[in-house]
């Protein structure tokens, strides 16, 4: 009751009531007595009412009034009196017993399941679905698990939220919860984590998130003993699902939480099968569900071949100090391959490493490389036991600017188990170069395109040193000392042509530079020219001061390498009698070239 009117006058304006006619007498009720009454149809459409407003003192059927009209639904009143859980969820129990016959039929009577069975038997990872376009994984690895705890922890709840679920809505959208559930699962796990992965509750969490959802939409006209479950049961369940994975270390939460999502957004759209009853059979209503499962589940499929065709993003690994660039997937992090070299790999063994080095005597030749990397890396790792059972498939030249390369194809037995690698070894000047592509030999055919991808982008870049040369010729042109070094680098890498002008440009600037005249020379013995003029300028450096071993040794090369034994011998004899303290490098180089003492030339 309330006051109304003008200041001074006091009226009373009394809540409107409505009569109505039941078998036990006529009763006089509050209008919001008589909505609620409508709602829950406890009045009938042929109930006589008298409401004075509207009929005076006419009764009337309650059908008549608008009000009644507007409240009265009588499919949502059938399903607070007919919705029940008590029904056997036929297909939850099959999905559940389906999920056990396959733990047992990999497991046997093992308790634990090891990673490459899962793998084998469709296991969520990563590499597989964005790398090699198993896209297929995103559905099977919601029905693998990895021991009977994980399974019995998640076929409990499965059971029991699933056959709520299931209970509710028509088969056609409770199987499409599931489906969407576990794709959303394992596309957010995929997307998110690159930690492989298998189990059902994701798919459990996306059935809590589809209940969470009936229970907000329905709470007013379900019967009040389910009110309970789905108002105030579901979410800590949830909640307790999540704190597990949160506080368990191999837990995928990132699954988890694309499930919950998947299941919430995939149920809000939908209707409980009791409230289907008396609408019109229309194609959109019948078939929807039936639909979208499919475009699901082709989608899945179909994403394969896109995946494979485009192939994976990569990212660009420079290796400044010694120059050489290549691309390796995006999603591989870095560690060690079976060679001990630093390397980019994934959860399945694969790898590319990289070793690359510098001498500082004389220019590397590709046969040198590859026996050094056969006799001594890959021999070296046998002996201590990291590799064992090496062989060579097969072996062709690689070609790659700026260096000349071999590729070799061998197979190993590492630590990891067997592999097969692409050895790619390069010279270039006083560098060389490994790059080991490596994977298990169960994936190697699979990886073949991204290895291919991988070497076609691979090339030799200026090395950290020769950038610096360069700017400095750059800040200070007409300083000779730059230009030596400028050449110096260049000759490192093989650029004789370029290094040969940096030489020659110093010497414009000081003509007896000796640093320049020796890089001239030096360039003639490592990588041919005119070794006459060669000779002529290392001899008369060496003349000027027959005590510098370093000017012996050049001299000696190129008479080498003109047929002058002799001469060598000569240049080499002479400064070890007169250095003070010679190297045993001279004694070394006498041996090897037999020379007889005294020769002279």
């Amino acid at each position: 009751m309330g006051y109304v009117g003008a200041p001074g006058a006091v009226c009373w304006r009394a809540k409107p009531v409505i009569s109505v006619r039941i078998d036990a007498g006529e009763e006089t009720i509050p209008l919001e007595e008589f909505e609620r009454r409508v709602r829950e149809g406890r009045i009938a459409p042929s109930t006589p009412v008298r409401l004075p407003v509207l009929t005076g003192d006419r009764w009337v059927d309650a059908r008549e009034l608008e009000l009644f009209q507007r409240l009265y639904a009588p499919v949502r009143i059938h399903f607070t009196r007919a919705f029940t859980l008590g029904r056997f969820p036929f297909v939850t129990t099959a999905l559940c017993l389906l999920q056990v016959v396959l733990f047992f039929g990999i497991a046997g009577s093992a308790r634990i399941i090891a990673l490459d069975p899962l793998i084998d038997a469709g296991a969520k990872m990563h590499p597989n679905i964005l790398e090699l376009g198993e896209t297929w994984r995103l559905l099977t690895a919601n029905v693998l698990h990895r021991d009977r705890m994980h399974l019995l922890f998640n076929m409990f709840f499965l059971f029991n939220v699933g056959g709520t679920i299931e209970n509710a809505y028509r088969l056609r959208d409770y199987l499409l919860i599931l489906l969407a559930s576990a794709v959303g699962t394992t596309v957010f796990s995929t997307l998110m984590s690159s930690l492989p992965s298998v189990g059902a509750s994701g798919m459990v969490l996306g059935l809590f998130g589809s209940a969470s959802v009936f229970g907000y939409k329905y709470s007013e006209i379900l019967p009040s003993r389910y009110r309970r479950y789905f108002g105030g049961a579901v979410l800590p369940y949830a909640l307790f699902i999540l704190y597990v994975g949160l506080a368990t270390r191999d837990t995928d939460n990132w699954g988890h939480l694309g499930g919950l999502l998947a299941g919430v957004l995939v149920t809000i759209p939908l209707d409980p099968k009791l409230l289907h009853l008396g609408r019109p059979s229309t194609f959109s209503a019948r078939y929807a569900s039936v639909v979208a499962s499919v475009a699901i589940v082709a989608a899945v499929i179909a994403l394969g071949p896109v995946v494979r065709a485009v192939g994976p993003s990569y990212r660009v690994f420079e290796e400044e100090e010694s120059g050489i660039r290549f691309s390796y997937p995006a999603r591989w992090s870095f560690g060690e391959n079976h060679l001990g070299y630093a390397a980019a790999g994934n959860a399945l063994g694969v790898s590319i490493g990289v070793r690359a080095e510098r001498r500082t005597t004389h220019p590397i030749r590709v046969e040198s490389v590859r026996r050094r990397f056969l006799e001594d890396e890959l021999a070296r790792r046998e002996k201590s036991g990291d590799i064992a059972a090496v062989s060579i498939v097969a072996e062709r030249p690689f070609l790659i600017d700026g260096g000349e390369a071999v590729e070799l194809d061998i197979a190993v037995d590492s630590r990891a188990g067997p592999q097969l690698t692409r050895n790619v070894l390069i010279a270039r000047g006083h560098y060389s170069y490994a790059l080991v592509l490596s994977a298990p030999r169960a994936w190697a055919e699979a990886y073949a395109p991204i290895f291919d991808e991988i070497m076609a982008n691979a090339e030799l870049t200026e090395p950290r040193s020769l950038v610096k040369a360069m700017r400095k010729v750059e800040t200070f042109p007409g300083m000779s000392s730059a230009h030596v070094e400028l050449a110096d680098q260049l000759a490192a890498i093989g650029r004789t042509d370029a290094a040969r002008r940096a030489y020659e440009r110093a010497l414009e600037a000081l003509p007896t530079h000796k640093e320049a005249l020796y890089g001239l020379a030096k360039l003639t013995a490592d990588y041919g020219g005119d070794l006459d003029q060669g000779e002529q300028i290392a001899s008369q450096m060496w003349r000027s001061q027959p005590e510098e071993a370093a000017y012996a040794v050049l001299v000696a090369e190129l008479r080498k390498r003109m047929g002058r034994v002799e001469g060598a011998c000569a240049a080499l004899q002479e400064t070890l009698d007169r250095a003070v303290d010679p190297p045993e490098d001279l004694r070394e180089r006498l041996r090897k070239l037999a020379c007889r003492r005294g020769g002279r030339e």
